[in-house]
């Protein structure tokens, strides 16, 4: 598919995190304009268009971007970031382009309104309840027997998401992360809102499907080869294919049908997270966005598909139902710091990269730059480096990367006061 039009909506701040989409996109012979609240140096030679508007202001975007559309019409919209999601619905819908709903959207992005839609369609999830805002969440927490996990409403990356086992881990939590939404200046109809949720002890997976009105094709299928029992859930480490039985796979692939279903989800590419308890799994949440990179990478490297071109054809209306076949294992740890602080050096870049199943190693810091780590409200995300495995099996796959990835050694000065 080339010279077709396409807005994307919104990037994440850092380089790597997008620019792989948009340089995929844009070497394929398409036009990209990208909405954003602000220049990014990072993506001037790949992007034709700025266009500059929060995209947290739903309406003030849909204006700006059918100003561009009237004189030079887009074919299609994207989204790559799980903020603004609804967004891109709204502007898709206003141009009368493929998208999902507003409705859908919303559904997907609230995680109160995804379970309420999960539940009324029988699909398994753990128990729930709203804390409407943080000064409610210990009445909502005595409903519950500990363990129970905290996570915001309208929160992603495991953001502020904490297993309690006690009243004193309840303390902390008040202490420590409720306020994180703010100050990381959260938005959408329930910032400041908590989802409180029984603690299912199981293994976690996740899925990334291709989703064409009623033809639902799984993409990849990982399992997160660390225990994620908390308190807090950091994702380290992901394998695909995973090590499944066939009955658990089975199992795991209709709940994941089932929950996509349910949401109403009827364009695009989601992402799923489960806990699988007993070999029965139990839908987490779903976003109607791509796992976050790079896994579009993952993707390519196990099965052929490009991700962000088969992204563009969904939306632009010329696409076709891709046909996946496993060619390889690939895996994946993210390498976040051990500390907050100044990171002083950082050993083992080169020999990580060496290695002959090493694919890729994505560095997000150097020498001189702060670094950050829970309850630090910039410590959830993959801070030092990211390094994906290839292999003719899992065993293979693992043990390259355990032993490649440990080679990356941070050394990180503590720094009293460092500033959110």
């Amino acid at each position: 598919m080339t010279n077709k039009h396409l807005l994307v909506v919104g990037v994440s701040s850092s380089g790597p995190q997008h620019r792989f989409y948009i340089e995929r996109i844009r070497r394929a012979g398409n036009e990209i304009t990208l909405l954003t609240p602000q220049y990014h140096s990072w993506l001037k030679d790949i992007v034709n268009t700025f266009l500059y508007c929060d995209p947290f202001n739903e309406d003030a975007c849909v204006e700006v971007a059918r100003a561009c559309h009237e004189s030079n019409p887009f074919d299609g919209v994207l989204c790559f970031y799980e903020p603004y999601v609804k967004t891109a619905a709204k502007i898709a819908a206003n141009l009368n382009l493929l998208g999902l709903s507003i409705e859908v959207a919303r559904r997907c992005r609230n995680k109160y309104a995804m379970r309420n839609a999960l539940w009324q369609h029988g699909v398994r999830i753990p128990k729930y309840a709203l804390a409407e805002d943080y000064t409610k969440i210990p009445e909502i927490v005595q409903q519950f027997e500990y363990p129970v996990v905290l996570k915001p409403v309208e929160g992603a990356a495991s953001i502020a998401v904490m297993r309690l086992n006690s009243d004193a881990d309840l303390e902390v939590y008040m202490e420590k992360f409720v306020e994180i939404p703010r100050i990381l200046n959260f938005k959408g109809e329930m910032p400041h809102s908590f989802l409180i949720e029984e603690y299912l002890d199981g293994e976690e997976a996740c899925i990334d499907s291709f989703v064409q009105g009623d033809k639902i094709v799984p993409l990849m299928t990982c399992e997160k080869v660390l225990p994620m029992k908390g308190p807090l859930f950091l994702e380290e480490m992901y394998l695909s294919p995973p090590r499944y039985s066939k009955d658990k796979m089975e199992k795991l692939l209709e709940c994941n049908t089932q929950a996509i279903k349910a949401l109403g989800v009827n364009i695009g590419i989601t992402h799923a997270e489960f806990r699988i308890v007993d070999g029965v799994p139990y839908v987490l949440e779903v976003a109607a966005r791509p796992g976050g990179m790079p896994f579009p990478m993952m993707i390519e490297l196990l099965t052929d598909v490009d991700l962000p071109n088969l992204m563009a054809q969904l939306v632009s209306g010329v696409s076709s139902i891709p046909t996946v076949n496993i060619k390889q294992h690939v895996a994946l740890r993210d390498l976040f710091a051990p500390k907050t602080g100044k990171v002083l050096d950082l050993q083992g870049i080169s020999e990580c990269m060496d290695h002959p199943n090493i694919h890729s190693v994505t560095v997000y810091t150097k020498v001189g730059e702060q670094v950050y780590a829970p309850p630090h409200p910039k410590g959830f995300r993959p801070n030092i480096a990211s390094v994906v495995a290839i292999g003719k099996t899992s065993l293979e796959c693992l043990e390259s990367l355990i032993e490649a990835s440990t080679l990356i050694r941070p050394k990180i000065e503590f720094v009293e006061n460092m500033k959110h």
